[in-house]
């Protein structure tokens, strides 16, 4: 229906349009429609999969490669893009001390991140919000694979820059059993490094698939975080950490309870 009314939109403005262009109009509309629904139940497949993280995210990114490719293309360039700017680089590394912060919960609460993790190791994932399939993924497998976080101890947190209501839908749909906070306007990303600018090219290729970036998230900036985790130790340092330009690539599960048997890392300081 969304993107029905954003193509509507597109055609009004165009009162001379020739009937030839109104009918590939049409068909576009139709068939990146099909397109989208095939999406939305290969990510149901792939979800309910009995397979690795890496392994769905390899897959979904096939999917959507062969049903969005002019979408995928695009993402390849801003993936570039990211990358060369070295964005990625200045988010706390292993053995830093994680920044603290205080963000709202989708029930309404505050939460305190160095309250978490002083009772434990804590979980931080950095994801783009509730319409991103490589998101829900990773963190409906997190849920899968919650119990045996906590039975070493850990907890999690996800953030998400976008309005309450949708960071709940994203809890819901991946059956978080652990909280989903809201980073309104992005300021504890950005303080990690984290955020980017998403370019005119995808504002756009997001609008026609019904992204609207500057509705989900309240603001018409049009930044998202590069997606990210960190696991930080009960003082606040980074045990692990994996920040990748490409959102399509996330901390595989197994590499987050490894780490929670590592030794803590050497700080600057520390004797």
């Amino acid at each position: 229906m969304r993107l029905a009314r954003t193509c509507a939109f597109e055609l009004q403005s165009d009162l001379f349009c020739p009937k030839s262009s109104v009918k590939q109009w049409q068909r576009a509309v139709t068939e990146r429609k099909a397109s989208l629904e095939e999406l939305r139940r290969i990510w149901g497949t792939v979800a309910g999969s009995d397979t690795l993280l890496d392994d769905k995210l390899a897959a979904y990114s096939r999917a959507a490669r062969q049903h969005l490719p002019d979408v995928e293309a695009a993402y390849d360039c801003l993936v570039q893009r990211i990358a060369q700017n070295g964005a990625a680089d200045y988010a706390p590394a292993v053995g830093d001390g994680f920044p603290d912060g205080v963000l709202p919960a989708t029930e309404g609460h505050l939460v305190r991140l160095s309250a978490l993790w002083a009772s434990g190791p804590l979980i931080v994932s950095f994801n783009r919000g509730a319409w991103c399939g490589y998101c829900r993924l990773e963190l409906k497998t997190l849920s899968e694979a919650y119990p045996a976080v906590t039975a070493l101890g850990a907890s999690a947190v996800a953030i998400v820059p976008e309005s309450p209501e949708r960071a709940r839908a994203l809890k819901d749909t991946c059956g978080a059993p652990f909280p989903v906070l809201v980073d309104r306007d992005l300021g504890y990303a950005l303080s990690l490094g984290l955020v980017f600018w998403l370019g005119d090219e995808l504002k756009d290729a997001y609008l026609k698939l019904g992204v609207d970036l500057g509705r989900f998230q309240g603001n018409d900036g049009w930044f998202l975080p590069i997606p990210a985790t960190f696991v930080v130790d009960k003082d606040g340092a980074v045990l692990a950490r994996f920040v990748d330009p490409d959102f399509r690539r996330r901390m595989p599960i197994h590499d987050i309870v490894r780490s929670l048997h590592e030794p803590r890392p050497a700080r600057p300081g520390d004797t």
